[in-house]
């Protein structure tokens, strides 16, 4: 924003420059009268409408397009420990309350925020390769304790 003045039989204009639309605005005036004081028209903040509506639109999309992918991978992690409970139940109650307090801790972030997101995202990739690696192993020694 610049500000310049142009000063014309005792009363001063204020007029601000805007480098997109090359032109200048009048924004206020003073007039001096008798020593009192400088008067101001009221000053109308102008926001760029359009670019904040373009911006809240796209900030949405990719909340939307993060939540659903967040939302994804929290139901692969469930479908396994869904597969997983016959065989240690224990042992699901356990992720279950793990995966389950790391939700709520993060459940209030901004996933719009890329590093955010990408925590988010690689620690239940992670709970869920876990689960992956686990899942075998927990089967093979269900079925080897229940034939002993």
């Amino acid at each position: 924003m610049l500000l310049f003045s142009t000063n014309a039989f005792s009363q001063t204009d204020y007029y601000q420059y805007d480098p997109n639309t090359r032109a200048s605005t009048k924004v206020g005036f003073s007039r001096p009268s008798n020593n009192s004081s400088v008067e101001f028209s009221p000053y109308v903040e102008t926001n760029p409408v359009n670019a904040m509506v373009a911006v809240g639109m796209y900030k949405q999309q990719l909340y939307n397009n993060n939540l659903s992918n967040k939302n994804a991978l929290i139901d692969d992690i469930s479908g396994l420990l869904t597969s997983i409970k016959k065989y240690d139940p224990d042992f699901v109650t356990q992720m279950e309350d793990q995966i389950n307090n790391y939700l709520h801790k993060t459940n209030n972030l901004d996933l719009t925020d890329e590093n955010i997101y990408r925590l988010i995202i690689g620690t239940l990739s992670n709970y869920k390769t876990y689960l992956e690696n686990s899942e075998q192993t927990i089967m093979d020694n269900y079925y080897k304790n229940k034939n002993q």
